[in-house]
């Protein structure tokens, strides 16, 4: 049975990513991966910043259109943010995938597509490729294998408490340049939002999320009709997006990363840039911690707090934020997005809005006493928000605090 310090399960921007780091620490790594080949749609937006892209230690040729605008479709409001630099960038996925497997081959991780996880215990992982079934012993084990992640339920790691359901088509459909659109409303997405994205010329990226166990489907067709009346739809995929909390993330001799951890932006959804972060913290720790001969779980849990340090208060931010815009009324969604109208409000909001850190908004605003009232009119239209439903597969929101991600 070969040995390896770590084994790595998923071959995902997240998981690759990881690989890569525990490699450039001088571990001997390997990366298995259920896919054959790199290739073909994903359920991936593909919408990201730059910073994500240096999270991930990637180039920027995967980039296919960049973005600095975002128009804001309320029930019956509408208000355009536009910034005079790119604020974001649309990837394609398969070839940023391509390349981080590439750079992870090059830092010295062993690769092995077409080759499934189907069982593990602390140091083995049973794979199975080619119809043959067979063991990797490692010193330490890292999930990166979705919010489904067989290996958290094989040693006993807990899965993501919160999901959205999400789903995307790609279209055929008139050129656009660089702005995003969003979609808000009860009718639209419950609870969440949709998206139109410009991807490669020709081609949007459009989908919808929505909270538990409802069907985004049905929404999902309606938007398109509407935006895309002659679209022609070429791909469809569908997702669960998890969202923290999960704790813990660490075991003996194993910890997970990614959607595995519900490293993802409580706010959009995206998980990019949260996991390329958790994802160097993943490798680093699990090199570190297989050469010094201790993977237990409290030398692992090291990670756990680095990851709490890195990313921690913008999940938190985030989750307020994302449990304020399930309570909202459609009438207070419009109020919102008029009052973004506001031409000052909208230049400071394009200008100073960062995508990964939306917290830091808020020390900027101090800076900005001429666009206090701009925001107050924000802020006093959400308070108009009556509560939500009840949905059985929400849970109190307002009581959730973020875990050690």
């Amino acid at each position: 049975m070969p040995l390896f310090d770590v084994v790595i399960v998923g071959g995902g921007p997240i998981g690759t990513a990881a690989a890569r780091a525990a490699a450039e620490e001088g571990a001997s790594v390997v990366l298995v991966e259920r896919r054959d080949r790199i290739e073909g749609p994903s359920p991936c937006t593909g919408l990201v910043s730059l910073h994500a892209l240096v999270a991930l230690g990637a180039s920027e040729r995967s980039i296919v259109r960049r973005i600095r605008a975002v128009v804001l479709q309320g029930p019956n409001a509408r208000a355009v943010l536009r910034a005079e630099v790119d604020k974001a960038v649309v990837v394609d996925r398969a070839a940023l995938e391509r390349e981080l497997l590439e750079r992870a081959v090059a830092a010295g991780v062993e690769v092995r597509l077409g080759t499934a996880a189907v069982g593990a215990e602390p140091g083995v992982l049973r794979v199975q490729a080619d119809g043959e079934t067979s063991e990797i012993a490692a010193r330490v084990l890292v999930g990166a294998d979705g919010p489904r992640s067989d290996l958290a339920a094989w040693l006993g790691l807990p899965h993501p408490k919160e999901r959205l359901e999400a789903a995307q088509v790609e279209i055929l459909a008139e050129e656009a340049e660089d702005t995003i659109e969003v979609f808000l409303g009860r009718s639209v997405a419950p609870g969440f939002f949709a998206w139109a994205v410009p991807a490669e010329p020709g081609r949007w990226r459009v989908g919808v999320a929505v909270p538990g166990a409802q069907d985004p489907d049905p929404f999902l067709e309606s938007l398109v009709a509407r935006r895309f009346p002659r679209g022609r739809v070429v791909s469809s995929m569908r997702a669960p997006i998890p969202i923290p909390p999960v704790t813990p993330i660490v075991g003996d001799g194993v910890l997970l990363v990614g959607d595995a951890a519900a490293h993802v932006k409580p706010w959009s959804g995206g998980g990019l840039y949260v996991g390329g972060v958790c994802a160097r913290l993943a490798g680093r720790t699990a090199a570190r911690a297989a050469r010094e001969g201790d993977a237990s779980r409290d030398r692992l849990a090291s990670y756990e707090d680095a990851c709490r340090r890195a990313v921690g208060g913008e999940l938190r931010f985030g989750s307020a934020a994302r449990a304020l815009l399930h309570s909202m009324t459609d009438t207070a969604l419009d109020a919102a997005v008029t009052a973004l109208r506001d031409r000052e409000l909208a230049a400071f909001l394009a200008r100073e809005a960062d995508i990964d850190h939306p917290s830091r908004i808020l020390s900027r605003v101090a800076a900005h006493p001429r666009i206090w009232a701009g925001l107050y009119a924000v802020w006093a239209a959400t308070r108009r928000a009556d509560p939500p439903e009840p949905d059985s597969t929400q849970g109190d929101l307002s009581s959730q605090t973020i875990g050690p991600v």
